[in-house]
């Protein structure tokens, strides 16, 4: 299963897509937290969470 960053570099999700992915996380019953989920690092998704704008880079 591919994750959101995955599939942004294939060009198969956008990245306005994010919150389609974190609705899906929250559904899931899954034991990954949400970084992972999306496919990012730790440090990465404290980055996007502290400024959105920081998720194109």
């Amino acid at each position: 299963m591919s994750n959101f960053i995955e599939k942004c570099l294939n060009g198969e999700a956008l990245l306005d897509d994010i919150d389609d992915f974190i609705d899906e996380w929250h559904e899931s019953k899954g034991e990954l937290p949400l970084y992972k989920f999306l496919g990012m690092k730790r440090s990465e998704y404290s980055l996007w969470v502290a400024d959105a704008g920081v998720l194109p880079l």
